[in-house]
């Protein structure tokens, strides 16, 4: 159980803060990939005698020399364009102080680390999320350190006739080709554990950072794919799908047409990707209605279905009333009202509860 204020791994993300990422994502892409490629496939000693040979196949003939002056051009060419890439990089890293500077209080990256390490934060059960969480925000700090080291060094170089860069202008290239490959390890290990963040226990990470709603997206492509949930209206086909896939039923009770926190947990939590995104692989959604309009007036048969359902489950016509059940209809867990938390949250919950159902039965 909470004591204090929660940590959030969905947490909110400022526009200036999601552009600014995804433009230094780019920066960062086309950086690594100008050294990849003038590392290998336009390495001067690589082409030389390529060179060499399509010239005298057009009978030019030149020396090693002058075939490598040639290949070495094109070479140049794109340490050029790296060259050009990193002056961004560096007026870019420049923007993201000066975005911290402006940043609402409570989105600063400063603010984030205190709340980690504040102490009475979250209970014990809860220190590892605590820790994990200050250690993805200490890593932020370990990128932005690493970028700030490229960024200099890769100055020295660009401005290598400067005497100071020019007397210090062989462990000026030692330290920033080290820190360069030290930034791709991060972003390499950022990356996989943000895709296995999202695809697991925190749905709803990258979609935050790209349009700053929380939704399942396919990471690759860049796609929305969800959905609105489908939701059953009649329990024995729902336990049926649930046993057959191996899956929980979440059973709410609902007035859709007078109930204002029915109405607002379906709007704010129901509807959201990321709630989608679980219900579509873990859930067996099941709706238990009580309209009162009469232009909303359901089935007799429905009605009755619903009532039966409302006897052995909610006696007391609590509305909204969301329960989650095994496959055989035996409760877990119920939330009365509306569970005022985000979507993201909600759905943890949901998960951990099904992995210590499971657990538990093993």
């Amino acid at each position: 159980m909470k004591t204090g204020r929660s940590l959030d791994f969905n947490e909110k993300h400022s526009l200036g803060i999601r552009v600014w990422h995804w433009v230094f994502f780019l920066l960062l892409t086309a950086s690594m990939s100008s050294v990849l490629l003038a590392s290998t496939l336009f390495r001067t000693r690589n082409n030389t005698a390529m060179v060499r040979d399509q010239l005298q196949q057009n009978n030019l003939i030149v020396d090693q020399n002058q075939a490598r002056a040639v290949a070495h051009a094109f070479n140049d060419r794109l340490w050029d364009l790296h060259t050009w890439i990193g002056y961004f990089i560096v007026l870019f890293l420049l923007g993201r102080f000066i975005l911290e500077i402006f940043q609402p209080s409570d989105e600063k990256l400063s603010y984030k680390i205190k709340r980690a390490l504040g102490p009475g934060l979250m209970a014990t059960e809860q220190k590892s999320e605590q820790m994990h969480y200050a250690r993805v925000k200490w890593g932020y700090i370990l990128f932005y350190a690493l970028i700030f080291v490229m960024a200099i060094t890769g100055l020295g170089l660009a401005f290598e006739e400067v005497p100071l860069f020019k007397d210090l202008h062989g462990t000026i290239k030692q330290v920033h080709s080290f820190t360069q490959y030290l930034i791709y390890g991060f972003v390499f290990f950022h990356l996989a554990g943000v895709v296995i963040a999202d695809a697991g226990r925190y749905p709803g990470l990258v979609s935050g950072m790209i349009h700053g709603k929380k939704q399942y997206l396919c990471f690759f492509l860049f796609l929305n794919l969800s959905s609105p949930p489908q939701w059953h209206v009649n329990m024995l086909e729902a336990r049926d799908i649930a046993r057959k896939e191996h899956r929980h039923i979440l059973l709410n009770f609902s007035g859709s047409d007078w109930c204002g926190p029915c109405i607002m947990l379906r709007k704010e939590i129901f509807d959201d990707p990321t709630f989608s995104a679980l219900a579509d692989t873990t859930l067996v959604l099941v709706n238990a209605d009580f309209p009162r309009m009469k232009k909303n007036q359901l089935s007799k048969e429905q009605q009755a279905q619903n009532d039966q359902l409302a006897d052995q489950y909610n006696s007391q016509g609590k509305f909204p009333l969301t329960l989650l059940l095994d496959a055989d209809g035996k409760v877990i867990k119920q939330w009365e009202g509306n569970p005022a938390v985000k979507p993201a949250e909600f759905s943890t919950q949901i998960k951990a509860l099904i992995d210590a159902e499971k657990a538990a039965g093993l």
